[in-house]
């Protein structure tokens, strides 16, 4: 699994539709995927770390965590096959480790509240594009390979 990162959350008035993107922690790979236009200003505040977002839905999970005195400890994103694009909210209680389907917005919402980390499985990755920058520090890298396998000793003699 790949440690990610909320980088955006936007939303397009053209195309009356909101976006989440998240990043690998190395900014190589970015993930993107469509959030429910209703949705866009209540996950906005909760993202950017508001601390009295009033919705009784995040009361409720509160208030479930705090009853059956579970902890989140991380949120999954997987693509399981037959049934599309997941993530699990994963949490803890008297040392056991138990998985918990969620709405993938709400559940990046639960991590960036709870300040839980966010991993990519393998499969949801490959939904994943590479960064524009890391694929010209790419380029770079295999220009500097191409010129030191034609280099000799003898160019830098004057």
């Amino acid at each position: 699994m790949v440690l990610m990162q909320i980088r955006e959350l936007n939303f397009c008035a053209d195309h009356k539709r909101g976006l989440i993107v998240l990043e690998d922690a190395e900014r190589r790979l970015t993930l993107a995927f469509n959030v429910h236009p209703g949705e866009v200003p209540r996950l906005s505040r909760i993202m950017k770390g508001s601390k009295h977002v009033i919705h009784p839905l995040y009361d409720f999970i509160q208030s479930l965590l705090d009853a059956f005195l579970v902890t989140p400890t991380d949120v999954v994103l997987d693509d399981i096959p037959q049934r599309g694009f997941m993530a699990f909210v994963y949490v803890e209680r008297a040392g056991t480790r138990l998985s918990v389907p969620c709405y993938a917005p709400d559940a990046l919402a639960l991590a960036a509240q709870m300040k839980t980390p966010i991993y990519a499985t393998t499969r949801a990755l490959a939904h994943a594009e590479p960064r524009a920058s890391s694929l010209s520090r790419l380029a770079a890298e295999e220009d500097v390979q191409a010129w030191l396998s034609r280099i000799k000793p003898t160019d830098f003699h004057a």
